[in-house]
């Protein structure tokens, strides 16, 4: 029996011996609002994994016990969610490198990301617990989700597994210093800032490959975006057109498919390698050649594979966009 309840009270934020964090605390009795002060105050101050490790781990085994003997968890749970908002914050950034799971935490890869998320929204989410007694993980996610979506025009996802081919055509929104096409661009499909499209987390496998479409004014911005959703330029497919586009300095006539990697997907066979350019008729507004994912799936036969921003559905992928019937479709 735990009877040191004025420690849970009076611990200071710089001890690493808080009871919450060593003690299991399914008979202990923990204050109201304790996890809005001593845990949030504490969980600011870690700097590495190793010490919110344990504290989610014991709160876990505490939050276990309480369920089964059927007794109030909700203080222990808002304390738990603080500390995965602060891992979140320790595993930014999450790009260029290969950055693995932490070995303790649940989940893997799935919990960094889901913890990635919370951290990205954190006076959100910390709104949401304090303020609307939200405290479960899942429905804050579909909160961050609900946001994302009210702020985009768009559903944004929150998808169940990671994806070793990422295919993505972002909705870049320019300005009238970069093309005189923006008002036939936004007249076409719902596009996005830079700042938004940078908050998306993108569920990438631990070893990945992207392939990210850019025009010459949005080069810099999409190989920028590719090294913050965590992937490294690698190399690019070009597609030449038979129409000439607008432009301030020259008549554009070509699209650019980057290619950037994360962590060590094996690189596709030899016999699989495409050449570098393709020659094909403009289609209809932001609309690629079946050309190039038809050599993706060559390329990478046994991948998982999404497509972001997509059109339609495609057998094989898991096709997310807001053209799409179902926000989610895997095929």
């Amino acid at each position: 029996m735990h009877s040191e309840q004025p420690e849970l009270i009076e611990a200071r934020s710089g001890s690493t011996e808080i009871a919450i964090f060593t003690d299991d605390l399914s008979n202990a009795v923990v204050p109201s609002g304790w996890a809005d002060t001593v845990v949030r105050q504490w969980c600011n101050e870690q700097v590495t994994l190793d010490g919110l490790d344990d504290a989610r781990d014991n709160l876990e085994t505490s939050i276990h016990h309480l369920r089964k003997k059927r007794l109030n968890y909700l203080e222990l749970q808002k304390a738990q969610r603080y500390v995965e908002i602060r891992i979140g914050e320790l595993l930014k950034p999450y790009t260029l490198k290969d950055k693995k799971s932490h070995p303790k935490l649940p989940g893997g890869e799935q919990a960094d990301y889901e913890f990635t998320r919370m951290a990205r929204y954190k006076d959100e989410v910390r709104e949401w617990i304090e303020k609307d007694g939200i405290v479960a993980r899942q429905a804050l996610l579909r909160k961050i989700t609900e946001k994302e979506a009210a702020s985009s025009g768009i559903p944004l996802f929150d998808l169940p597994a990671t994806y070793q081919v990422i295919y993505v055509d972002p909705p870049w929104r320019y300005d009238h210093t970069e093309t005189p096409d923006v008002r036939q661009i936004e007249n076409q499909y719902t596009t996005m800032t830079m700042e938004e499209l940078e908050k998306m987390v993108i569920p990438a496998a631990p070893h990945a490959v992207m392939l990210m479409w850019a025009t010459n004014p949005k080069l810099k911005d999409a190989l920028h975006l590719m090294e913050v959703w965590g992937f490294s330029y690698r190399t690019n497919m070009v597609w030449t057109k038979n129409q000439m586009g607008m432009g301030y300095y020259v008549r554009g006539a070509h699209e650019i498919l980057l290619i950037g990697k994360k962590g060590n997907l094996s690189m596709p066979p030899t016999s699989a390698r495409p050449i570098s350019w393709l020659n094909s008729p403009r289609q209809a507004h932001s609309v690629k050649p079946d050309y190039f994912m038809d050599r993706i799936e060559a390329m990478y036969p046994d991948c998982s594979k999404l497509e972001m921003f997509a059109r339609h559905n495609r057998p094989g992928w898991t096709a997310w966009g807001h053209e799409i019937t179902d926000d989610i479709k895997e095929i």
